[in-house]
């Protein structure tokens, strides 16, 4: 995906990372012991979900990177103490933190929570996403920018350091779908709660809601067959901005369900950025997957 020049050096980068490594292991420290409360909307609230959010505040401020340190930063927790707000501000870098993405799940002992991080450019393209899964063998999922392309790269640490070293950007079909009459009935489709309201009596296969949209997307990127594709249907921009650029730098497909139009990753976060209460659902997966996937997801009402 052709990009802006980098606005990351690869310090600030290897930055963001240790403090994304950090929190992680804090909410795996305080996983058996920490106290929660609800918000107004009846969500989970942790104590540490606005702990975090401040920590990578702090983190992105103090870059060396001065496009980087400025940009605005949008953060599921208000925060009065903070520049954080929940809205973008258009024609304007943003940073896009979800400090806690699950923190029903991670207050219930479960492992699949995650850290979710990305830096859109005044275009609202990607210029960096990370997404870490602490409870997950410590994954993590990170694409940025350098000599201006956005790519995917693992990150390896050693002797206190990180390094980064690229991955092939396109991840092949899992081989199990390119076997003759594989069966529907064997596909895990990953979707938010809400997804046995959309009239989806076609599909015959199976359904997970792990709590966290972030790992799921973060998951569909491993490139195996579980998760085979995933449904997004109420979220907000938060939850899905590191995880949709990921699945797009990495060649998977976004498509609006209504329509089966094929969506860019500008174009696919923009209902989110709107604030639309009303968005089509959309589904995410590698271009094979979906095509076998897209009659029995199409409403039996159609």
């Amino acid at each position: 995906m052709p990009v802006a020049e980098a606005v990351l050096s690869e310090r600030s980068v290897a930055s963001v990372l240790d403090t994304a490594t950090e929190m992680g292991e804090l909410l795996l420290d305080r996983q058996e012991t920490v106290s929660f409360g609800y918000k107004a909307d009846g969500s989970v609230l942790s104590e540490l979900d606005q702990r975090i959010q401040r920590e990578i505040h702090a983190c992105v401020r103090g870059l060396e990177d001065q496009a980087a340190a400025t940009a605005h930063f949008v953060g599921e927790e208000d925060d009065a103490d903070s520049d954080a707000t929940q809205r973008l501000i258009a024609g304007r870098p943003n940073w896009i933190v979800d400090a806690l993405d699950g923190t029903a799940a991670y207050t219930k002992g479960l492992n699949s929570f995650a850290i979710s991080i990305a830096l859109l450019d005044e275009a609202n393209r990607p210029l960096f996403g990370l997404i870490h899964l602490p409870g997950m063998f410590r994954r993590s999922y990170l694409i940025s920018t350098h000599e201006g392309r956005l790519d995917r790269y693992e990150a390896l640490r050693a002797n206190g350091r990180w390094s980064l070293r690229p991955w092939d950007s396109s991840l092949p079909a899992p081989s199990s779908w390119q076997r003759p009459g594989k069966p529907l009935s064997r596909a895990y489709l990953y979707a938010n709660s809400n997804m046995h309201r959309l009239g989806l009596e076609r599909f015959h296969g199976k359904i997970r809601n792990l709590g966290s949209t972030a790992a799921h997307l973060a998951m569909l990127c491993d490139g195996t067959e579980d998760p085979a594709a995933v449904l997004l249907t109420r979220c907000k921009s938060w939850d899905v901005a590191a995880g949709l650029a990921l699945a797009d730098t990495v060649g998977l497909e976004i498509r609006e369900m209504t329509t089966w139009r094929h969506l860019d990753f500008p174009t696919a976060l923009r209902s989110y950025l709107e604030g639309a209460q009303q968005r089509p659902p959309q589904i995410v997966g590698h271009p094979e997957v979906l095509e076998s996937l897209r009659e029995a997801l199409t409403p039996l009402s159609d």
